[in-house]
């Protein structure tokens, strides 16, 4: 409890971290850190990333998903369309 006001700057259970540590009772757990260090030679170099890489090509399929996912909802409803005017007829 005693780091809660000087993290997070309030001790009202409204706020998440607030509301976290208390949930977590009394105790703490803690320990050495270890840092790994990136292999200069990599098994698979071409799939070795850095995280801004990975996040940048997740993002870019992600923008092709909801592209493709919105030109297909856009024929959907062009077809609807055109079927129920009678310009489209079913098979």
């Amino acid at each position: 409890e005693l780091e809660i006001p000087s993290i997070y700057k309030t001790e009202e259970d409204a706020h998440p971290g607030v509301k976290i540590i208390r949930w977590q009772g009394s105790y703490c757990l803690a320990g050495e850190v270890d840092v790994i260090t990136p292999n200069v030679n990599p098994e698979f170099p071409d799939y070795r990333l850095a995280p801004a890489q990975t996040r940048a090509i997740l993002a870019s399929r992600l923008a092709s998903l909801v592209y493709s996912l919105m030109f297909a909802a856009l024929w959907y409803v062009l077809l609807r369309l055109l079927y129920r005017r009678g310009m489209l007829f079913k098979i």
